[in-house]
């Protein structure tokens, strides 16, 4: 809790009105970055506070920008091939994949719901809790959907860096 706490001041900080302050913080976005101590639910935001203040006023802060950039690149967490058409045909065929075992799945059993049913809530009980349908799932499945989630996030990553790109070379 107090770590997020943290986290989310140094996200304020990057909107901050003084320019040193959205310099250094971004600054220690980039220490945080390069040992690798950034929550992965944390990349997207940050990457995309970073992607503003390349539209910055000051050349202190759009250079700390592009430094932060630069490390997100060199550790990013989906190695160093990040075409994006390549991701994109993986991405695809795991959920082809998923969608063949959902039709396997369906024609076992033709009465029962199907997984995507099975994962969706239900409704609130009597206590307003909600419930889900828990199937026990293969380890496979649940591997292949990690795979897509991590390339779901991978293609993002490589279009949010497609779109800085863009903005740095006129710099």
């Amino acid at each position: 809790k107090l770590r997020d706490q943290f986290l989310g001041i140094l996200q304020d900080r990057i909107r901050d009105v003084n320019s040193y302050c959205r310099s250094k913080v971004l600054s220690v976005w980039k220490d945080m970055w390069c040992h690798k101590a950034v929550p992965l639910v944390l990349h997207p935001t940050i990457l995309q506070l970073s992607i503003g203040r390349l539209r910055d006023k000051t050349t202190i802060v759009r250079k700390s920008a592009v430094q932060l950039l630069t490390a997100m690149l060199e550790n990013n967490p989906y190695g160093s091939s990040l075409v994006l058409t390549a991701v994109e045909k993986r991405l695809k065929e795991a959920e082809d994949r998923l969608k063949k075992h959902d039709e396997d799945l369906a024609a076992q059993n033709p009465d029962g719901p199907d997984i995507t049913d099975m994962m969706q809530s239900l409704g609130p009980e009597e206590d307003g809790e909600e419930t889900l349908y828990v199937q026990p799932q293969s380890s496979d499945l649940v591997k292949l959907k990690h795979r897509m989630q991590f390339r779901k996030c991978c293609c993002d990553f490589i279009q949010q860096m497609h779109s800085a790109m863009t903005q740095i070379l006129p710099l």
